[in-house]
C-alpha cells in the first residue's frame, strides 16, 4: 500500500513553516550579535539606519515562529480535509460503477402467452 501524497498546498505551507522556524531561530540567536556588529560598523552617525534595522529584527523575531506554526496547524488541517474529500470521493465514484437494476414497471408484467 501506498502512502497517501501530500496536497501542494500543504506541502507549501510546511515549507514556509520549515524556512520560518529557521530563520526565526537563527534570528533569535545571533540577531543581537548582528545588531551589535552593525551598530558598530557603522558608528554613531547612523543612529536612525540601525534602530530601523533592529525593529524589524525584533519583528522578525517576534512573528517567525507563530507564523510557521501556524502554517503546519493549516497543512495539518488542509491534509485532513483532502484525506476525507478523497474517501468521499471514492466512496462516491463507488457508489455509482455499481449498475442499479431498472425497478419493473407495474402493470406491464410479461406474460407467457
Amino acid at each position: 500500500m501506498t502512502a497517501p501524497r501530500m496536497h501542494p498546498t500543504a506541502r507549501r505551507c510546511v515549507a514556509w513553516a520549515v524556512g520560518l522556524f529557521v530563520g526565526g531561530s537563527f534570528l533569535s540567536l545571533y540577531g543581537t550579535q548582528m545588531y551589535l556588529a552593525l551598530a558598530d560598523l557603522a558608528g554613531p552617525g547612523a543612529v536612525f539606519g540601525v534602530t530601523v534595522v533592529e525593529f524589524v529584527m525584533t519583528l522578525i523575531r517576534w512573528t517567525a515562529l507563530p507564523t510557521g506554526a501556524a502554517l503546519v496547524g493549516a497543512a495539518v488541517v488542509i491534509q485532513a480535509l483532502t484525506a476525507d474529500a478523497r474517501a468521499a470521493q471514492a466512496r462516491a465514484s463507488e457508489q455509482t460503477a455499481t449498475p442499479i437494476p431498472p425497478a419493473p414497471l407495474s402493470g406491464h408484467e410479461p406474460t407467457g402467452r
